[in-house]
């Protein structure tokens, strides 16, 4: 192939678009280098550019209506401003091209390469983008008004602020992909690759997210209110501010997730704040693998339970089971074991694989009931097991309890006026208070109760239950002339031994949380931390919850004295059992 001069080249551009265009006819083999020309504020409309090396060249504000771009080299080019309309792209290399505030209605780009080009503020209104590939081009602030975006690769691409109201993103490649307040109102992101993705505030209310793959996204100061995460992954997601008042969360996996405080009331307006992998611990949804009994669980059976969660262990290693709860129900028994810790795996794969061998298990289980030799020499080895270690492990359980991290609803309370009894007026009235507390203490199983003086401290594996004790507590306690005030919190608590008291001692930032809503709440009042909120807010019907504001007198935690915390007074509707 031939070559011209440039000086040459731009002299023919100059006498006209015919001129031009008649010498590009009559010279198809001519090799065309217009690379790094300045053609601002020019007409070049209808110009036939096809196949011409135009890289680094300056369109800026110039008429390109029609102009033919056909396999042409435009790399680095700037056509900020300028007019695209029905311009033909096919082809194009535009890596890189700046196209900020053009009018493309009607221009071609179809199969042209767009990585890192730049259409930010462009009105892509009644055009047709199927079929482009946007991957690593910067769209933001572009109008995708009602776009159907189905299937298109947006992998690494600038969205954010672009208007994406209406839009079909269905099956879309958007990981990585920057769409910080972004306009999705009534756009459809079924199917849509997640990972990665930066969606920083960001309105999603309401968006089916369902089994969505968020691994790693950015969701800081999200709005997620009445959105469906049912089954989505949001594992290593950053969610600091996130708003998260009636979302579906069921099956949802938050694996690392990092998240220092969210919002979950309807107007996003009070901040609740947790500790360091609080937010992973409290929402986390575990594989939980069910086993079946037909009929009944037998007493050889119950206690052969360890050996079978043992043997699934065995079969995948670095899992770590638990059971989690025996039920009675119709036609039989049912087993639930919890999976804490994956170990690794993938998570389908091993719950199905785990759900196959417990089968396989609780199969040789009941076909064992009818080898009557062998279900009695289970029995003496389990008795036999029994009378040999059961009285050992009694004296070793006090010790193993000291030091152990327990999640635990924690409550504490104290009485109004109680520096004010004095002599027999105090003993008898400390007798009465504590006759009173103890049967309604037992009746909700409270764990590790403490009275001292005027003052109590307990704790719940519950939230509900513990909010209901403590109801029942202020009222009989009213009732009987004794005022007091109740704080309380959710959250992990050390189980301490006391070898001076010979009494359990609980310490954590729940326990002095607590400690601190007691301290602020009024006469008669039961104030409650947004973490316990969290857990009893679904259950109106039994519980009413009014929000306060109160302003701590001593720090806790990462909140220092004088600072201002959300929480909320409680009381009880009805009875909950």
């Amino acid at each position: 192939m031939s070559s011209v001069e440039q000086s040459t080249l731009l002299k023919l551009i100059g006498k006209g678009r015919d001129k031009w265009n008649r010498w590009r006819s009559d010279n198809p083999n001519v090799t065309i280098d217009l690379s790094g020309s300045d053609f601002s504020e020019r007409d070049l409309s209808g110009y036939d550019f096809s196949q011409v090396n135009l890289s680094y060249c300056d369109f800026t504000k110039s008429q390109l209506i029609g102009a033919n771009f056909i396999s042409a080299n435009l790399q680095h080019a700037n056509f900020s401003h300028c007019n695209l309309e029905l311009a033909n792209f096919i082809a194009a290399e535009m890596g890189h091209a700046d196209l900020t505030v053009a009018k493309v209605k009607g221009a071609k780009f179809l199969t042209a390469q767009l990585a890192h080009a730049n259409f930010s503020q462009v009105d892509f209104s009644g055009h047709s983008l199927q079929g482009m590939d946007f991957r690593r081009a910067k769209l933001n602030g572009a109008n995708l008004k009602g776009q159907d975006l189905k299937s298109m690769d947006f992998a690494e691409a600038n969205l954010a602020q672009a208007d994406l109201s209406n839009a079909i993103l269905d099956e879309a490649n958007l990981q990585r992909t920057d769409l910080t307040r972004a306009n999705l109102k009534g756009t459809s992101l079924i199917g849509a690759q997640l990972k990665d993705i930066l969606l920083s505030h960001t309105d999603l209310s309401g968006k089916d997210l369902s089994n969505a793959n968020l691994n790693g996204a950015n969701l800081e100061d999200c709005d997620l209110r009445s959105a469906n995460l049912e089954n989505a992954c949001l594992n290593n997601a950053l969610m600091n501010g996130v708003k998260l008042h009636d979302v579906r969360i069921s099956g949802w996996s938050i694996k690392n997730v990092r998240c220092e405080n969210a919002r979950w009331d309807k107007n996003a307006t009070l901040l609740t704040r947790y500790r360091a992998n609080e937010f992973e611990k409290l929402y986390s949804e575990s594989i939980v693998i069910e086993l079946r009994y037909d009929k009944f669980i037998a007493p050889h059976e119950l206690s052969a339970l360890p050996i079978l969660v043992e043997h699934l262990e065995a079969g995948f290693w670095g899992v770590k089971l638990r059971v989690r709860s025996i039920m009675e129900e119709a036609g039989g028994s049912r087993v639930r074991v919890l999976v804490e810790d994956t170990g690794g795996h993938n998570p389908e794969k091993l719950e199905h694989d785990l759900k196959e061998e417990a089968s396989r298990l609780i199969a040789a289980q009941i076909a064992m009931r009818q080898d009557h030799r062998l279900v009695s020499q289970l029995r003496e080895s389990i008795a036999h097991v029994k009378n040999q270690f059961w009285p050992q492990l009694l004296e070793l359980a006090a010790d193993r309890e000291n030091g152990q991290m327990r999640m635990f609803t924690v409550m504490l309370m104290d009485l109004k006026g109680f520096s004010r009894w004095k002599g027999d007026e105090l003993s008898e009235k400390l007798t009465l208070f504590r006759g009173l507390i103890k049967p309604i203490l037992k009746r909700w199983k409270a764990d590790y109760p403490n009275m001292e003086g005027d003052s109590l401290r307990a704790s719940f594996q519950n939230a509900a239950v513990g909010v209901a004790c403590a109801c029942m507590i202020r009222n009989v306690l009213d009732g009987a002339g004794f005022p007091c005030r109740i704080g309380m919190d959710l959250g992990e608590v050390v189980v301490q031994h006391n070898e001076v008291t010979e009494i359990t001692d609980l310490s954590g930032e729940a326990v002095n949380f607590a400690a601190r809503l007691e301290s602020l709440a009024e006469s008669g009042e039961i104030l409650v931390s947004e973490r316990v909120w969290h857990h009893v807010r679904r259950q109106e019907e039994y519980f009413e919850l009014e929000p306060r504001s109160v302003r701590l007198e001593k720090g806790v935690g990462n909140l220092r004295a004088g600072e201002q915390v959300h929480c909320y007074r409680i009381s009880m509707r009805k009875a909950l059992i």
